[in-house]
């Protein structure tokens, strides 16, 4: 398991000068960048810093920062021109404009799924065993296909709330996509803590016969199979590496003491991230009203969850 997990940002961190929620010219918040403006947060590109700045150019800024990355070398051509156009909407509030950028990310989608899938298939976690600097940079072309493809669909879904409102919660090429990109990640997550298709001499059984219980109940729900109290037991059962010539007056277990997992669960650990991102923007989709107000202003810190008196109430501003 990482100790250090590579930093997913979409972005570079930005100085707490960028606020991401946009104010009226009364200094009343008003929404955040539609769908992609409640995204960026959730990716924690930003540093969520309430000061007198508008948001959207931060937020173009952190999406368009993937351009520097040579990972995306690929497909920097359909990315960029997706980020230009959605940067003409931005600055110049044009409909055919915000047409051309669904357009743009419906036309790209493919391939970007696809330059997941090749990022996934390509990554050998037993390679990089000992050696946690090489693995960091291994990932980086894993993370950025993750993210870039993220990007894209959540402009798509953008650009429908922004055109057709009242028809974006029936939508289902964007919720397909995400869903498609979660079953991915899922399948490639289950292999990395059983690559082998089960628990024998697999990073799981290297955490279940070591006593790591917490480590074990994290990665424990992504493996498909073994639900529940029974599912336990046969793992337990599968993982034993006793052979059948052994004696078998011994009622115990036996596990290798030389499974490779740090790599296997660093992976794993990854791909749990991405998957949040990912479900971050499912979330967004099946929750969207096109009827819903401004946002709470978020300096406002609650004393208990659900209380109506604030504990803090923070501003900011030239000093008077």
């Amino acid at each position: 398991m990482a100790s250090d997990p590579p930093a997913l940002f979409i972005g570079k961190e930005v100085s707490p000068n960028a606020e991401i929620y946009s104010r009226n010219e009364l200094g009343q918040m008003q929404k955040r960048l539609g769908v992609v403006g409640d995204l960026v947060p959730k990716l924690h590109c930003f540093q969520v810093t309430v000061v007198n700045q508008v948001n959207e150019e931060r937020i173009i800024d952190a999406i368009r920062g993937l351009l520097e990355d040579r990972h995306l070398e690929a497909q920097k051509l359909r990315y960029e021109a997706i980020i230009d156009t959605f940067q003409s909407y931005v600055d110049t509030g044009l409909e055919d404009t915000l047409g051309r950028s669904h357009a743009l990310c419906t036309e790209a989608a493919g391939s970007f799924y696809s330059g997941l899938e090749v990022a996934l298939a390509s990554f050998m976690p037993h390679i990089y065993q000992d050696k946690p600097r090489m693995m960091t940079n291994a990932l980086a072309p894993l993370v950025t296909a993750a993210d870039s493809y993220l990007v894209v669909l959540a402009i798509a879904f953008h650009s429908l709330t922004k055109r057709a409102p009242e028809a974006a919660s029936r939508e289902k090429v964007v919720i397909g996509k995400v869903n498609a990109a979660i079953t991915l990640l899922e399948r490639h997550l289950q292999r990395a803590l059983l690559p082998l298709g089960r628990p024998k001499k697999s990073p799981m059984a290297a955490l279940l016969f070591r006593g790591d219980e917490q480590s074990f109940l994290r990665y424990y729900p992504y493996c498909k199979g073994y639900e529940g109290q029974a599912g336990i037991v046969r793992m337990v059962g599968e993982a034993n590496e006793i052979a059948d010539d052994e004696d078998k007056r011994w009622h115990g277990h036996k596990v290798s003491s030389d499974i490779p997992f740090d790599s296997y669960l660093t992976f794993a650990d990854t791909l749990i991230l991405l998957m949040e991102r990912f479900k971050a923007l499912k979330a967004i989709r099946l929750g969207f009203d096109p009827n819903a107000g401004p946002l709470d202003d978020p300096r406002t810190i609650l004393d208990q969850e659900g209380s109506d008196t604030p504990r803090i109430a923070q501003t900011t501003g030239p000093a008077e």
